[in-house]
């Protein structure tokens, strides 16, 4: 949400997820570990580039893996729309997180 009230989406391809599934997970903790490492591979990297102004406005983020790495690409998110001109079908279709908020302002 956070991303998307700055006009911000991220894609991630099966390559990324997979990467981040591979490395998260422990034999003996299982899944446990997955958090910190997407927190450490992802989200700390894209704040960090947030904070330095790196994403402009409208923004899609691609995240792909290559080398056993994430590697992020940046491109124009060309059809962006204020979430409240959105309908509920659209949020569906584009895979937004839905908050009983968003819900509300559709209704």
């Amino acid at each position: 949400r956070r991303l998307y009230d700055k006009k911000i989406r991220v894609e991630m391809t099966f390559q990324a997820k997979e990467h981040l599934a591979n490395i998260g997970y422990d034999e003996a903790y299982g899944a446990r570990p997955l958090r910190r490492i997407f927190q450490k591979e992802l989200e700390d990297y894209m704040a960090t580039q947030m904070l330095m102004g790196a994403y402009r406005e409208a923004t899609i983020i691609k995240v792909d893996a290559d080398n056993k790495k994430l590697v992020f690409q940046e491109e124009l998110w060309e059809d962006y729309q204020p979430l409240n001109s959105l309908d509920k079908k659209e949020i569906e279709n584009e895979n937004l997180l839905i908050t009983k908020e968003k819900v509300a302002l559709l209704s």
